[in-house]
């Protein structure tokens, strides 16, 4: 009976820590996601904040640019 019961609580508590596990996986990959996005946003922000500093001719000229190399990779 002794047996049986210490094996119940083992076979539980090993169930528990794949649980356990299997979430703290998921909240690392979700950790992942969050730092790779942030990293994107905080280099989009400020290339933004680059470009709202150029005069409006330079702003100009670089959209242009932009628009000629988006449409050449279409090609």
């Amino acid at each position: 009976a002794y047996c049986e019961c210490v094996r119940k609580t083992l076979k539980s508590a090993a169930l528990d820590l794949k649980t356990k596990e299997h979430m703290l996986q998921e909240t690392l990959d979700n950790w992942k996601v969050y730092l790779s996005s942030y990293d994107q946003l905080e280099r989009w922000l400020n290339e933004g904040d680059q470009v709202l500093q150029r005069s409006s001719q330079e702003k100009l000229v670089s959209s242009n640019g932009f628009i000629l190399n988006a449409v050449l990779s279409l090609k």
